[in-house]
């Protein structure tokens, strides 16, 4: 074999052929770099996002997607070459490298891809082909193989793709009468596990932000349309009947199967105030008002704390350990995203309730002989929601909370 014919040793160039002998050691010195850079990008990037520093990470973010476009540019070159050689032509069309780079992106897919690749070792009864009819069996076996790892993730445990509560259809049912005639749009869990498992992180991510804005806006429109069901138990709150629906209903739904997002929460959350709370005079009725908008300000902070109602960022990336080895650059792009989500909705929201918290204090001042012995019971929840609202502050990207992949 003349090597200088047949191999092309460019890591950055996906033409030409790489023999098995130079696909392994290219592909190998590949994941030890890439999982080095990771290792040492993590590392800085914790550390700037526990600090606070927005400058930095941004850096840490921008360095770690282009070390990471580089890294899977390299890795997939190796592969789509690797396979060149495998069928013996000089480059293979564009859908078998389209299926190589998404194989390579997906937390399913890049196992049995890399697998079938090194099958094809030298003496092996998969030796490389020549004629045309032996290609087209090539293909149905690496495609065939593929397809297979998708059946068989339907068996796999729920936890090895992060996907332990993922009923959508479920987490929905009880509120399908007010979406789309009583219909409920989401497709059963035997069919969302595995399309989800084999979906790359950010189209994961994609997928389940659409989730969040359908599941909450089938609740506001269930809770408009069918309220003498779903609203007929009585709430309380500080000991005031309050009008507490929606949010009640949707931490059930969200407890579930949880959100990625608070904003369409916020925004149906909000929608349903306005059109829940009446403006009242009398005594009784200021207490009322006082409870409905501390309650309101309570849901809206509930939606900014970690809890069960959020499925951590870790479970969309699952599993990672060989996206990072192959240099996957969505991870860096999913990551960035939650923490932008985060800081934007942190910082627009909380000057918006610390405003109403001492809006409520000065109605406090002029209405507590009226209010009478609850006043106590308000300044109490003021409290709360003040040692809450710090909270936030101190860390708005939830990282003690956060479960690290």
């Amino acid at each position: 074999m003349i090597i200088g014919a047949k191999e092309n040793f460019n890591p950055l160039s996906s033409k030409g052929r790489l023999s098995f002998f130079a696909f392994a050691w290219t592909l190998l010195a590949t994941v030890v770099v890439n999982l080095v850079i990771y290792a040492l990008i993590r590392g800085a990037l914790i550390h700037a996002r526990a600090e606070l520093d927005k400058k930095s990470t941004v850096i840490f973010y921008v360095v770690w997607f282009l070390l990471a476009t580089l890294g899977f540019r390299v890795t997939s070159c190796c592969f789509i070459k690797r396979w060149s050689d495998i069928l013996a032509q000089e480059n293979i069309g564009r859908p078998l490298r389209a299926l190589i780079r998404f194989s390579l992106l997906s937390p399913l897919l890049g196992f049995p891809l890399a697998l079938a690749t090194l099958l094809f070792f030298p003496q092996s009864p998969m030796n490389d082909v020549t004629d045309g009819g032996s290609k087209s069996g090539i293909l149905l076996f690496l495609v065939g193989f593929l397809a297979l790892t998708v059946g068989f993730s339907c068996f796999l445990p729920n936890s090895w793709f992060g996907l332990e509560r993922i009923q959508f259809r479920e987490s929905s049912d009880a509120y399908a009468p007010g979406f789309n005639d009583g219909k409920n749009p989401f497709p059963s869990e035997a069919l969302v596990k595995p399309l989800l498992a084999v979906a790359t992180p950010v189209l994961r991510y994609l997928a389940w932000v659409g989730s969040d804005f359908l599941r909450t806006r089938m609740l506001s429109q269930a809770v408009g349309n069918n309220a003498a069901t779903l609203c007929v138990e009585k709430m309380g709150f500080i000991r005031v009947e309050v009008q507490d629906c929606y949010f009640k209903n949707l931490r059930k739904m969200s407890t579930q199967t949880p959100m990625v997002s608070p904003y369409f929460a916020l925004y149906f959350e909000t929608e349903y105030r306005k059109a829940a709370v009446k403006p009242t005079e009398d005594g009784s009725a200021a207490m009322a008002g006082i409870a409905n908008g501390l309650l309101m300000i309570s849901n809206l902070i509930e939606l900014l704390e970690p809890g069960p109602i959020y499925i951590e960022r870790a479970h969309l990336l699952k599993p990672s350990f060989l996206l990072h080895a192959f240099g996957s650059p969505e991870f860096p792009l999913v990551e960035a995203g939650q923490d932008i989500q985060r800081l934007a909705i942190v910082d627009k929201l909380l000057p918006i309730i610390s405003t109403q918290v001492e809006s409520i204090r000065s109605i406090m001042k002029s209405v507590g002989q009226m209010v009478g012995p609850d006043e106590v019971l308000v300044q109490s929840e003021l409290r709360d929601i003040d040692i809450r609202i710090q909270a936030i502050r101190k860390d708005p990207l939830m990282i003690g909370s956060s479960k690290r992949d």
